[in-house]
């Protein structure tokens, strides 16, 4: 017995498509008539009947291939780089979970979809399967025809069972709402509707997984840094019950170790977060999970511990011993002290400061809760920057520690106002960054009803006008933070592919421009590599430097720099929401600053991505150079990545120019039409390449409407 996947598709070009799906899927043709032609590989079955399409050729029609994902990951892996493969991948999110669908365009215009069996496994992931359908069908006013099975067992040449599913439209449904399936059994036409829609039953040939909850931030919100007698201590905050308590690193370690906990919660975790941050997530897992044992986590909570009060002692006139928030899971043991014109956060133990705030650029002071116990008190303190959370012994000395701050902010509104810089950036703890600078860790992060795609172009746009300002206004200083803020817990899995292509080139602009207001620009070469190597934003639940978001997430799909020393600086990382498809154009859509590249960059947006990216390279590729030898000067880049330009290695002088030649200037193509004329031999176009310069200027906006693509 073994387990196959079946599909039937119905194609009016049978050898075509039977070589297209052959050669992508790696099938073997088992069986072949002049009307139907049979596929078969390790885990999947591809019949196609050979019946004429009765609908125009314009439309186009979909079939699904119910598979596992690692069929799924080995086609994309395979078939990304292939210029013949016309392939699109694209995710969904399942109960936490990323899924991928990848969509093969047939000759015959069919498209078949594979899909990810875990999909059919509940009604959750089947209405997942259904909206993602529909909404492109009644984008492109389809008509949508999905044929496939569940993971079958075939026994001695049995097909099996084919369940057709036919997507049910009453015409009058809006997109969002829930879509039903209807399907019969091929063989006997049995109705199998009960099986699909009802709640309580899943398809028979497979089982739902469980649902896990990890309500992780809840159990255990955060670690505390304090000096106990002299003797500095890190141990971790426990919310059970109520209230919160401490415990230390070896008896949380050894909770850990005794939970069995799933590779999908461990696989989940970024390798870059640091060990601690890690430790405090398995943690909340293992206290809230079934996994561990009731003894266990009863042995744990019903250990007489501490609480947070205890850490913190008496306040004094104007100085008050508090907990301060490094970032939202990491507090510290401070004081908090009104001094002059300002507060100064100061060590507990040297009382050196640490960080300074001028009452002239509060914006705001409010009060809020610590994390999972609404008996501790907290202070958060806004510039247009950074957000200081603050947590003190008592009410009491939270509320004399606010009314001192706003006596001194209604005394200093009369002076001149202290202009704030933009922060330097800061190692936060939880990541493992110790060569890199974050520049997004500092201000807090409301809710907001904006999109990821639409957040990030408020960022470019917000950072834009900050630099151009003759003077910088605090609260657009305030509404920049407080956007790359809500980038920490952005979700770009709900992005198209075309999506997270406009994001992530917005996004890399604004950090671009941002490192340079933060920083000033790098001086040399080498200073050039580092500084992009170090410059770090928290986007998605990860962390990346400016290289990393370049060469491990825009350009996953993409070739390595040819330069040698790029083997030893350019990071290995990698990440699950890097793209998935490679575009050549990307190259010159990416706006480093350097003053090799052009002036200007776009807000990226999917509507007029393909338009934007081809104005991209044309404004990049304007200085290119053709003389009466057949000699072409290009960009730097071109050598670099030029195995981009060729999907079989390195490409070639002559293959490198003719697929440039749309993007050139008006001058260049017409001296390689002359070339034409003359009987110019292409095979001896000789390409050269113009020298890079790393002197730095920040990219500006496009800003025409009317003639956004007319570039130049």
């Amino acid at each position: 017995m073994v387990n196959h996947s079946l599909v039937t598709l119905t194609s009016s070009e049978l050898r075509a498509d039977a070589l297209f799906l052959q050669k992508s899927l790696l099938l073997d043709i088992e069986d072949e008539t002049a009307s139907s032609v049979t596929l078969v590989g390790g885990h999947e079955i591809v019949i196609l009947l050979g019946e004429e399409l009765t609908e125009p050729r314009s439309r186009q029609y979909s079939s699904v291939l119910v598979t596992d994902t690692k069929v799924i990951h080995d086609v994309v892996s395979r078939c990304v780089k292939d210029e013949d493969v016309r392939l699109f991948s694209e995710e969904v999110t399942l109960n936490g979970e990323i899924l991928h669908l990848c969509r093969l365009n047939l000759p015959s215009s069919t498209q078949l979809i594979l899909v990810p069996s875990k999909l059919l496994e509940s009604k959750s992931g089947r209405n997942v399967l259904s909206n993602r359908l529909q909404s492109k069908r009644r984008q492109e006013k389809w008509r949508e025809s999905v044929m496939g099975s569940t993971s079958i067992e075939l026994d001695d040449g049995d097909i099996g069972e084919l369940f057709d599913l036919q997507l049910e439209d009453d015409g009058g449904n809006e997109l969002g709402d829930e879509y039903h399936w209807k399907g019969a059994i091929a063989e006997s036409q049995t109705s199998f509707d009960d099986v699909i829609i009802d709640d309580k039953r899943v398809l028979s040939s497979a089982k739902s997984p469980p649902i896990v909850i990890v309500a992780v931030d809840e159990g255990v919100p955060a670690w505390i840094d304090f000096h106990d007698s002299s003797v500095f201590k890190r141990m971790f905050i426990i919310s059970h019950g109520g209230s919160t308590t401490l415990a230390n690193f070896q008896e949380c370690n050894a909770l850990v170790r005794q939970t069995e906990i799933p590779a999908s919660i461990t696989d989940s975790l970024s390798p870059r977060l640091s060990n601690t941050e890690r430790l405090r997530r398995l943690l909340g897992y293992a206290l809230s999970s079934s996994n561990t044992a009731t003894s266990i986590t009863s042995s744990f909570f019903n250990v007489k511990r501490r609480g947070i009060r205890s850490i913190l002692g008496k306040s004094e006139t104007n100085k008050f011993h508090v907990l301060r928030a490094l970032y939202e899971r990491h507090w510290i043991e401070e004081w908090a002290e009104v001094l002059g014109s300002a507060i100064l956060i100061r060590n507990a133990i040297k009382s050196e400061v640490t960080c300074k705030i001028f009452f002239s650029q509060i914006l705001k002071v409010n009060d809020v809760t610590f994390p999972s116990d609404d008996n501790l008190f907290a202070l958060q303190i806004e510039t247009p920057s950074r957000a200081l959370k603050i947590l003190f012994e008592n009410k009491s000395a939270r509320d004399e520690f606010r009314d001192v701050v706003s006596t001194e902010r209604t005394i200093s509104n009369v002076r001149n106002a202290q202009i704030e810089s933009l922060p330097k950036g800061c190692q936060c703890t939880k990541w493992n960054c110790e060569q890199r600078i974050l520049l997004n860790c500092s201000a807090a992060s409301p809710p907001t009803e904006q999109g990821p795609l639409e957040t990030v172009a408020t960022c470019l746009q917000l950072i834009v006008k900050i630099r151009d300002g003759k003077q910088r206004d605090p609260l657009e200083i305030y509404s920049f933070f407080t956007s790359i803020a809500t980038l920490k817990t952005a979700d770009v899995s709900i992005l198209t592919e075309k999506s997270r292509v406009a994001f992530f080139l917005n996004l890399y602009h604004t950090m671009v421009i941002h490192a340079f207001l933060a920083l000033g620009y790098p001086s040399t070469g080498f200073k050039f590599y580092s500084f992009f190597n170090k410059v770090s934003y928290e986007v998605c639940g990860d962390i990346f430097s400016l290289t990393e978001l370049e060469h491990c997430i825009i350009r996953a799909r993409m070739a390595s720099p040819s330069a040698f020393l790029s083997k030893f600086i350019l990071p290995s990382s990698t990440y699950n929401i890097a793209l998935t498809n490679a575009d050549f154009r990307i190259n010159f859509a990416l706006n480093c600053g350097s003053i090799s590249n052009p002036k200007h960059i776009f807000v990226y947006c999917p509507e007029d991505l393909d338009d934007q990216l081809n104005a991209a390279s044309r404004m990049f590729l304007q200085k290119v150079s053709v003389n009466s030898r057949g000699v072409v000067e290009l960009p730097k880049v071109c050598q670099w990545f030029r195995s981009d330009f060729s999907s079989l290695g390195i490409a070639s002088d002559k293959k490198m120019v003719l697929m440039l030649e749309p993007y050139l200037s008006e001058e260049a193509t017409e001296s390689l039409s002359l070339l034409r004329k003359r009987g110019f031999i292409f095979d001896r176009i000789e390409v050269k390449f113009l020298q890079y310069c790393f002197d730095c200027a920040s990219p500006r906006l496009w800003q025409s409407t009317s003639e956004q693509f007319t570039i130049l």
